[in-house]
């Protein structure tokens, strides 16, 4: 790339190379010691190594990396970690109670492309703790799953905007932590009628977050400029307080050989950040909630005696009602504010036959 931003430089070549070689192990046990009381214990052993290496362009160096930097340069890491599992069920015939524990495990990585050495991303570690229980009736008609949970993050591996640069890049976070709880029910009153439905409540926080990355108004120039913060106690991205959804399903035989099904579903989400603090003071970073519906069916014949054992036509529907809604909201530096606007209501025909 070349032009007048770079003062009419050319080969501004870049080449980033990361191998990566993960090993693992992983076994289960499960034990009765009463009746009705289910006990698994497991884990998995992991061995991650990865090498990267970069060779820079003399050009590129000039424009976008310090003055003497070196053109090529490598790194080299590697990571043994145990990640545990337990749980515990019991079974009360129409409902089963159980407890869990897992520990997770994200490896570290190399943030690419970069036309100066950095430090590797360090692994992400998650302890998970949660308790429910299932509920099927003596007719199979209604089921209901209630979860509760909480979990500890501990070097939260967090995508941000590179302030300067409007690049995506992964950095650490401290630590994070959250808690919550989430119901879903499906409910059949006849043969032909389905209906079910999820609800969720979740609160999420950074434990500790002292060095994060924003954007803040130049009181001089006006305009945006990198920064640092300290979002301790500021919630999660993506991480909305409020979920849930409601929908119905309608099949059975319409005549002439022919089966009809129809879907609704309703989808709604409360407001969350793209990304940690919603990038600074502006808060652009952010959505409001919505709520989205889509549709779908389709009228499906089984044949005999021919080659097609049945076709199907149907139709689809999403987002329903048109919502106009951001899929990204962006604060950077380097271009200011910008948008990626969600799909639009869309909407298609299928067909398909089976041999």
């Amino acid at each position: 790339m070349s032009g007048i931003a770079f003062g009419g430089l050319t080969d501004l070549t870049v080449e980033n190379y990361v191998k990566t070689e993960s090993f693992s192990a992983f076994g289960e046990i499960y034990l009765t010691p009463i009746e009705r009381l289910k006990i698994t214990l497991g884990g998995r052993y992991t061995i991650d190594s990865r090498d990267f290496s970069a060779n820079v362009a003399p050009n590129a160096l000039l424009a976008f990396a310090p003055p003497g930097s070196p053109s090529s340069f490598s790194s080299h890491g590697k990571e043994s970690v145990f990640t545990p599992r337990v749980v515990a069920s019991y079974d009360f015939d129409a409902v089963n109670v159980y407890a869990s524990w897992n520990r997770g495990y994200k490896e570290f990585g190399y943030n690419t492309p970069v036309f100066v050495s950095e430090d590797p991303v360090n692994a992400e570690k998650i302890d998970s703790f949660e308790v429910g229980a299932k509920f099927v009736s003596d007719d199979r008609r209604l089921r209901l799953n209630l979860a509760a949970f909480y979990y500890n993050y501990r070097d939260i591996q967090v995508s941000i905007i590179d302030i300067s640069t409007g690049a995506n890049v992964l950095e650490n976070a401290a630590g994070a932590e959250g808690y919550g709880a989430e119901i879903d029910a499906n409910f059949e009153p006849t043969n032909w009628l389905k209906l079910f439905g999820v609800a969720g409540y979740l609160h999420t926080e950074y434990t500790s977050y002292p060095n994060a990355a924003i954007a803040v108004i130049d009181p001089v120039t006006g305009g945006l400029v990198s920064s640092r913060a300290d979002l301790t106690g500021t919630r999660l991205p993506r991480a909305p307080s409020f979920t849930g959804s409601v929908g119905f399903e309608l099949h059975g035989p319409i005549g002439g050989g022919f089966d009809a099904h129809l879907n609704a579903l309703t989808r709604y989400t409360s407001g969350y950040d793209f990304f940690p603090g919603a990038q600074g003071p502006l808060q652009y970073s952010r959505t409001g909630g919505y709520a989205i519906i889509n549709l779908s069916g389709y009228i499906e014949r089984e044949l005999n005696g021919s080659g097609i054992r049945s076709y199907r036509l149907g139709f689809y529907i999403n987002n329903a009602t048109d919502l106009k809604y951001s899929s990204i909201n962006v604060t950077s530096a380097g271009f200011g504010l910008f948008q990626t606007v969600a799909p639009p209501i869309t909407y298609g025909l299928r067909a398909s036959a089976e041999f």
